[in-house]
């Protein structure tokens, strides 16, 4: 389990991810009061929750960020995606699979993400 502001993020020990709060990034404007299944197509290893951005680690090694992506004014770029636009869902982090990097677990920040890899190295996207 990990949590935000004001929200939550579950694995079930079937590898399904459960979501719940008011202000989780999945939502929109409306408040999750039970716990709703964030539908991906893959299998999660891990999660983590930052303030208003969560994000996923797969079995394969490969992070997913979703959630709040900060703006060019005020800092951000959490997600990893070469921008700034926020996502509802989850998004792969292209560029890490490009390098071959292997993630072995992440973690969410106010607007930054670290990710530490299988081999001990550590990447970071967004503000610092």
């Amino acid at each position: 389990m990990a949590f935000g502001d004001g929200y939550g993020i579950g694995l079930t020990s079937g590898s399904q991810l459960l979501a719940w709060g008011k202000q989780y990034p999945g939502a929109g404007k409306s408040e999750l009061r039970t716990p709703k299944l964030v539908d991906t197509d893959f299998e999660i290893a891990d999660v983590a929750s930052g303030n208003v951005h969560c994000g996923v680690v797969d079995t394969q090694g490969r992070a997913h960020l979703w959630g709040d992506n900060g703006s060019r004014m005020g800092g951000g770029g959490q997600l990893g995606n070469d921008s700034y636009t926020p996502s509802a869902s989850p998004v792969l982090v292209d560029s890490l699979v490009e390098a071959g990097v292997k993630v072995a677990s992440l973690s969410c920040g106010e607007q930054h993400t670290l990710f530490l890899t299988d081999d001990g190295a550590v990447y970071s996207c967004g503000t610092t």
